[in-house]
Protein backbone atom coordinates (compact mmCIF):
# COMPACT_ATOMS: atom_id res chain seq x y z
CA UNK A 1 0.00 0.00 0.00
CA UNK A 2 1.48 3.36 -0.99
CA UNK A 3 1.32 6.54 1.12
CA UNK A 4 -1.72 7.90 -0.70
CA UNK A 5 -3.68 4.69 -0.07
CA UNK A 6 -2.53 4.59 3.58
CA UNK A 7 -3.75 8.15 4.11
CA UNK A 8 -7.17 7.36 2.61
CA UNK A 9 -7.57 4.16 4.64
CA UNK A 10 -6.58 5.85 7.90
CA UNK A 11 -8.77 8.86 7.19
CA UNK A 12 -11.82 6.70 6.44
CA UNK A 13 -11.32 4.79 9.67
CA UNK A 14 -10.91 7.96 11.71
CA UNK A 15 -13.75 9.84 9.97
CA UNK A 16 -16.01 6.83 10.51
CA UNK A 17 -15.14 6.41 14.20
CA UNK A 18 -15.05 10.08 15.21
CA UNK A 19 -16.70 12.12 12.48
CA UNK A 20 -15.02 14.40 9.98
CA UNK A 21 -14.99 17.53 12.15
CA UNK A 22 -13.52 15.74 15.16
CA UNK A 23 -10.46 14.46 13.28
CA UNK A 24 -7.39 16.67 12.91
CA UNK A 25 -4.94 16.40 10.03
CA UNK A 26 -2.21 15.59 12.56
CA UNK A 27 -4.17 12.57 13.75
CA UNK A 28 -4.55 11.29 10.18
CA UNK A 29 -0.87 11.63 9.32
CA UNK A 30 0.19 9.98 12.57
CA UNK A 31 -2.11 7.03 11.91
CA UNK A 32 -0.84 6.74 8.32
CA UNK A 33 2.80 7.16 9.30
CA UNK A 34 3.36 10.10 6.94
CA UNK A 35 3.97 13.82 7.26
CA UNK A 36 1.52 16.68 6.79
CA UNK A 37 3.29 17.81 3.60
CA UNK A 38 2.69 14.31 2.18
CA UNK A 39 -1.04 14.57 2.88
CA UNK A 40 -1.16 18.07 1.39
CA UNK A 41 0.81 16.91 -1.65
CA UNK A 42 -1.80 14.27 -2.49
CA UNK A 43 -5.00 15.99 -1.39
CA UNK A 44 -4.36 19.72 -0.88
CA UNK A 45 -6.40 19.85 2.33
CA UNK A 46 -8.45 17.80 4.75
CA UNK A 47 -11.53 18.60 2.63
CA UNK A 48 -9.68 17.41 -0.48
CA UNK A 49 -8.88 14.18 1.35
CA UNK A 50 -12.54 13.77 2.32
CA UNK A 51 -13.62 14.34 -1.27
CA UNK A 52 -11.16 11.82 -2.71
CA UNK A 53 -11.82 9.22 -0.02
CA UNK A 54 -15.57 9.35 -0.59
CA UNK A 55 -15.20 9.38 -4.37
CA UNK A 56 -12.75 6.48 -4.55
CA UNK A 57 -14.62 4.30 -2.08
CA UNK A 58 -17.95 5.06 -3.75
CA UNK A 59 -16.74 4.32 -7.30
CA UNK A 60 -16.16 0.64 -6.52
CA UNK A 61 -19.66 0.33 -5.07
CA UNK A 62 -21.21 2.32 -7.94
CA UNK A 63 -19.57 0.09 -10.56
CA UNK A 64 -20.88 -3.03 -8.83
CA UNK A 65 -24.43 -1.67 -8.84
CA UNK A 66 -24.10 -0.66 -12.52
CA UNK A 67 -22.93 -4.17 -13.39
CA UNK A 68 -25.86 -5.68 -11.46
CA UNK A 69 -28.28 -3.60 -13.53
CA UNK A 70 -26.91 -4.69 -16.91
CA UNK A 71 -28.60 -7.19 -19.16
CA UNK A 72 -32.19 -7.91 -20.02
CA UNK A 73 -33.22 -9.47 -16.73
CA UNK A 74 -36.69 -9.26 -15.29
CA UNK A 75 -37.45 -6.97 -12.36
CA UNK A 76 -37.11 -9.58 -9.62
CA UNK A 77 -33.71 -10.78 -10.87
CA UNK A 78 -32.49 -7.21 -11.33
CA UNK A 79 -33.50 -6.23 -7.79
CA UNK A 80 -31.87 -9.38 -6.38
CA UNK A 81 -28.66 -8.62 -8.26
CA UNK A 82 -28.70 -5.01 -7.05
CA UNK A 83 -29.39 -6.11 -3.46
CA UNK A 84 -26.47 -8.52 -3.76
CA UNK A 85 -24.26 -5.66 -5.05
CA UNK A 86 -25.19 -3.54 -2.01
CA UNK A 87 -24.50 -6.43 0.35
CA UNK A 88 -21.24 -7.28 -1.39
CA UNK A 89 -20.23 -3.61 -1.12
CA UNK A 90 -20.85 -3.87 2.61
CA UNK A 91 -18.95 -7.16 2.84
CA UNK A 92 -15.96 -5.83 0.88
CA UNK A 93 -15.55 -2.66 2.93
CA UNK A 94 -17.84 -2.70 5.93
CA UNK A 95 -16.33 0.43 7.43
CA UNK A 96 -16.69 2.51 4.24
CA UNK A 97 -20.29 1.34 3.75
CA UNK A 98 -21.26 2.29 7.29
CA UNK A 99 -19.41 5.59 6.88
CA UNK A 100 -21.42 6.42 3.76
CA UNK A 101 -24.65 5.81 5.62
CA UNK A 102 -23.52 8.14 8.40
CA UNK A 103 -22.56 10.81 5.84
CA UNK A 104 -26.06 10.73 4.34
CA UNK A 105 -27.39 11.89 7.69
CA UNK A 106 -24.76 14.57 8.31
CA UNK A 107 -25.86 18.17 8.77
CA UNK A 108 -27.10 19.63 5.48
CA UNK A 109 -24.50 22.42 5.57
CA UNK A 110 -21.59 20.19 6.55
CA UNK A 111 -18.64 19.24 4.36
CA UNK A 112 -19.41 15.49 4.54
CA UNK A 113 -22.99 15.99 3.36
CA UNK A 114 -21.84 18.29 0.58
CA UNK A 115 -19.43 15.60 -0.64
CA UNK A 116 -21.80 12.61 -0.38
CA UNK A 117 -24.94 14.29 -1.74
CA UNK A 118 -24.14 13.89 -5.48
CA UNK A 119 -23.43 10.21 -4.90
CA UNK A 120 -26.66 9.70 -3.00
CA UNK A 121 -28.52 11.38 -5.86
CA UNK A 122 -26.76 9.14 -8.39
CA UNK A 123 -27.63 6.07 -6.33
CA UNK A 124 -31.28 7.15 -6.32
CA UNK A 125 -31.26 7.69 -10.10
CA UNK A 126 -29.77 4.23 -10.63
CA UNK A 127 -32.50 2.52 -8.65
CA UNK A 128 -35.30 4.71 -10.03
CA UNK A 129 -34.17 3.71 -13.53
CA UNK A 130 -34.82 0.08 -12.67
CA UNK A 131 -38.44 0.88 -11.88
CA UNK A 132 -38.77 3.07 -14.96
CA UNK A 133 -37.40 0.26 -17.14
CA UNK A 134 -39.71 -2.35 -15.63
CA UNK A 135 -42.79 -0.15 -15.22
CA UNK A 136 -44.99 -2.25 -17.50
CA UNK A 137 -44.11 -5.38 -15.57
CA UNK A 138 -45.32 -3.82 -12.32
CA UNK A 139 -48.58 -2.52 -13.73
CA UNK A 140 -49.51 -0.39 -10.72
CA UNK A 141 -46.56 1.99 -10.79
CA UNK A 142 -48.63 5.08 -11.77
CA UNK A 143 -45.73 7.51 -11.36
CA UNK A 144 -44.47 6.01 -8.11
CA UNK A 145 -40.98 5.17 -9.38
CA UNK A 146 -39.44 7.64 -6.92
CA UNK A 147 -41.29 6.07 -3.99
CA UNK A 148 -40.25 2.57 -5.02
CA UNK A 149 -36.62 3.63 -5.43
CA UNK A 150 -36.54 5.35 -2.04
CA UNK A 151 -38.25 2.41 -0.37
CA UNK A 152 -35.89 -0.13 -1.88
CA UNK A 153 -32.74 1.84 -1.05
CA UNK A 154 -33.97 2.49 2.48
CA UNK A 155 -34.81 -1.18 2.98
CA UNK A 156 -31.34 -2.26 1.84
CA UNK A 157 -29.46 0.30 3.91
CA UNK A 158 -31.43 -0.39 7.06
CA UNK A 159 -31.30 -4.15 6.66
CA UNK A 160 -27.53 -4.02 6.20
CA UNK A 161 -27.17 -1.62 9.12
CA UNK A 162 -29.23 -3.87 11.38
CA UNK A 163 -27.16 -6.89 10.38
CA UNK A 164 -24.01 -4.85 11.03
CA UNK A 165 -25.25 -4.24 14.58
CA UNK A 166 -25.98 -7.94 14.99
CA UNK A 167 -22.52 -8.78 13.70
CA UNK A 168 -21.04 -6.60 16.42
CA UNK A 169 -22.89 -8.89 18.84
CA UNK A 170 -21.52 -12.04 17.16
CA UNK A 171 -24.24 -12.90 14.60
CA UNK A 172 -23.60 -14.08 11.05
CA UNK A 173 -23.65 -12.67 7.55
CA UNK A 174 -26.48 -12.02 5.07
CA UNK A 175 -27.24 -15.14 3.02
CA UNK A 176 -28.48 -15.47 -0.56
CA UNK A 177 -31.74 -16.75 0.90
CA UNK A 178 -32.12 -13.51 2.83
CA UNK A 179 -31.48 -11.50 -0.34
CA UNK A 180 -34.31 -13.41 -2.00
CA UNK A 181 -36.58 -12.72 0.99
CA UNK A 182 -35.68 -9.01 1.11
CA UNK A 183 -36.60 -8.50 -2.54
CA UNK A 184 -39.79 -10.55 -2.37
CA UNK A 185 -40.91 -8.84 0.81
CA UNK A 186 -40.35 -5.48 -0.87
CA UNK A 187 -42.23 -6.48 -4.02
CA UNK A 188 -45.15 -8.29 -2.45
CA UNK A 189 -45.61 -6.62 0.89
CA UNK A 190 -46.82 -8.24 4.07
CA UNK A 191 -50.16 -9.53 2.79
CA UNK A 192 -48.86 -12.00 0.20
Amino acid sequence: MNNREKIIECAVELFYRKGYDAVAVQEIVEAAGVTKPTLYHYFGSKYGLLTQAVYEKYQIFHQDVEAAMEGSKDLVQTLQDVARAYINGYRRDEQAYMWFISLMYAGKESAPYEVIRPMVQEQFRQIRDIFLKHGKQLGNMRGRQDQYALGFIGLLHHYIYYRYLEKQDGSGDISDGEIYEIVHQFLYGIYV
